[in-house]
């Protein structure tokens, strides 16, 4: 998801820079024993993937990838997708 990310051409870097963030807190949710803080880091980085990707056309490839991936990460800490 990161070079998704990072390759993305129609998304501007300050934008880029807060999904490789939210990526990280996602790794950090993985290895969270405290439930209601991992609840926290899922619920924002799933918000924030969401606004994102929703102002991007259906083309771009972060799209794609979020749609395959995103689901995939929250199933496996846990969460309903």
């Amino acid at each position: 998801m990161k070079d998704a990310i990072a390759t993305e051409t129609d998304l501007p870097d300050p934008d880029k820079a807060d999904l490789l963030e939210q990526v990280q807190n996602l790794a950090v949710a993985k290895q969270t024993e405290e439930p209601a803080q991992k609840e926290g880091l899922v619920r924002k980085a799933k918000k924030m993937f969401a606004a994102t990707v929703s102002t991007l056309p259906d083309t771009a490839k972060l799209v794609e990838a979020c749609s395959k991936l995103l689901p995939l990460i929250l199933k496996a800490l846990g969460f309903p997708v």
